[in-house]
């Protein structure tokens, strides 16, 4: 599916994420919030149940020939290039969104892909990861999701395996609304730089939404180097939203590579 079919679904979801009230300046502590009602300055984005409403106005919603997650058998080496991460600090907004634990990002932090700004509006987690390496699933994956002025997609993975804690996520992990909706915690910074690896090589390539409505259009950025995270710390998604990978897609003839161009 070419891109520029898709442009006036995109227009039809940027429809649904407009800005919030930038309201950084708390008096109450953190609260329990109602699904899809945004109090922290972040963009808006539309509830898991607005989302899938979407899916009978999208076209091929799941059934295209680049959706994701893939395995990576890429053998490419040396540099990457055609990225940046531009990310400042947040408070902490964590939402659980009835399939996994989501934080929502305040408005500021970008990455640019060729000199296209696209604004971070979430991260999100999954149990296993999504995208294999060389056929081996790793433990957990973490989401980045960026979108641009024209409702464009790019998606930054970030592969863990089991080993030592990744302190940072604690913060998140410990703060899970016990259903579904978000809570606010305006007294607690949170850095998305802290979930990225140090060394920022990466795995592109052109795919979807792993999760409903499956929409493609979707530039992937896959990190080659892993972090880290506990047995304990894993467990403790697993416990609350089980496994939450999508199983592997066919790459269709699509090329992986480790630069943007």
């Amino acid at each position: 599916m070419k891109t520029d079919s898709l442009t006036p679904y995109f227009s039809l979801l940027r429809q649904l994420i407009t800005p919030a009230p930038d309201q950084r300046t708390w008096k109450k502590p953190a609260r329990l919030i109602p699904p899809g009602t945004l109090t922290c300055g972040c963009p808006r984005m539309p509830d898991k149940g607005r989302l899938w409403s979407l899916a009978s106005m999208l076209p091929a919603a799941g059934t295209g020939s680049q959706q994701s997650p893939v395995d990576i058998f890429s053998d490419c080496e040396g540099p990457s290039s055609g990225l940046e991460f531009h990310y400042r600090s947040s408070h902490l907004n964590v939402e659980h969104t009835g399939f996994t634990a989501q934080v929502n990002y305040e408005q500021g932090s970008h990455i640019t892909l060729l000199g296209q700004s696209f604004q971070l509006v979430q991260f999100h987690f999954h149990t296993p990861s999504e995208h294999l390496m060389r056929g081996e699933a790793l433990d957990m994956e973490l989401h980045l999701v960026h979108m641009d002025t024209e409702g464009r997609l790019a998606v930054v993975g970030v592969l863990f395996r089991e080993g030592p804690p990744k302190d940072e996520l604690d913060d998140i992990l410990e703060r899970i609304p016990p259903a579904p909706g978000q809570l606010d915690f305006p007294e607690i910074t949170i850095r998305a730089e802290d979930f990225l690896p140090g060394e920022r090589s990466f795995f592109t390539y052109m795919g979807s939404l792993t999760m409903l409505p499956y929409t493609e259009g979707v530039r992937w950025v896959v990190m080659k180097n892993q972090l880290t995270a506990s047995r304990a710390q894993i467990q403790r998604l697993e416990d609350i939203f089980g496994k939450t990978a999508r199983a592997v897609q066919p790459l269709n003839g699509r090329k992986i590579s480790c630069s943007i161009t």
